[in-house]
């Protein structure tokens, strides 16, 4: 029993076999039964055709999923949680696009940069799932490392533009730490 008063952490959601959530990717397999018994319901388009029907209509294909550069794995799930590693934002072709915003990077090229590298991490998580994204419930935090010189100011103008990935795919908002 948690010691806790249930006020203090908000509403709980009741227990669930197949429900998996987490602290960066939260998991769904429930079937539509258990999902009205719970009195709730599926996101409509979940499927991972629609999720890069969505990200095609604006412009963005996710890449074939990334081989770690290193010796790590591009991603790890424990329990109800997937974790992935950072991605980084190469292109189709696999050129590293590197700069300092705001000195030798325009802020269009960064925006550029952070929709590469979140288009990486909807493609590692491909790659883990076995090609199931419709496996994803949603994004619930990420994280964004941002080269910038000390007096730069627009941090959440580069930032959206992997959040806007994420969102066009995922369909709600996360948080966010740059």
């Amino acid at each position: 029993k948690d010691p806790a008063p249930a006020a203090a952490h908000g509403p709980r959601r009741p227990a669930a076999p197949g429900w998996w959530e987490g602290d960066m990717w939260a998991l769904r397999r429930p079937g539509a039964g258990q999902l009205r018994a719970l009195g709730l319901r599926r996101w409509a388009s979940s499927s991972t055709a629609s999720i890069e029907e969505r990200l095609a209509a604006r412009g963005w294909v996710v890449p074939e999923p990334p081989k770690p550069r290193g010796t790590y794995i591009t991603g790890a799930r424990t329990g109800n949680l997937l974790f992935t590693a950072g991605q980084l934002p190469l292109t189709v072709d696999k050129h590293l696009m590197t700069g300092r915003v705001g000195d030798d990077m325009s802020i269009a090229d960064a925006r550029l940069a952070g929709e590469l590298a979140a288009l990486n991490t909807i493609s590692a998580l491909k790659g883990f799932l076995d090609g199931d994204l419709s496996r994803v419930k949603r994004v619930i935090k990420v994280l964004i490392f941002i080269k910038c010189p000390d007096d730069f100011c627009s941090h959440e103008v580069v930032t959206d533009a992997a959040s806007e990935v994420l969102q066009v795919a995922f369909g709600e908002a996360h948080v966010r730490l740059a």
